[in-house]
């Protein structure tokens, strides 16, 4: 008989680094708006972001901290896997942060 029981912290572990790499995918592609080549553009949004400081501004807080929910979603992942149990405490923590 299978153990269902490490199959299914297989599958949140791997469903943590899925979401993880999810997240590295849109902080870059939000990176990429605050750059000063992306000003040159006739979007009107990155325009907002450029003239307006405190959106600018939300937009960075917002980077940091979803950089750090995505290392700990990743580190998570990689402790589930592993059936460490600090993956279990941290993916409880991503849970309810996120």
């Amino acid at each position: 008989m299978r153990d269902t029981k490490s199959d299914r912290v297989s599958v949140f572990g791997i469903l943590n680094i899925v979401m993880a790499v999810f997240g590295i995918v849109s902080l870059t592609t939000m990176f990429f708006l605050l750059l000063p080549q992306a000003a040159a553009t006739n979007n009107p949004v990155v325009q907002l972001i450029h003239d307006n400081a405190a959106y600018a501004a939300w937009i960075k807080l917002s980077l940091a901290m979803g950089l750090v929910a995505t290392v700990a979603k990743l580190v998570a992942g990689i402790g589930l896997l592993k059936l460490k149990p600090w993956g279990r405490q941290r993916s409880i923590i991503c849970a309810i942060m996120l």
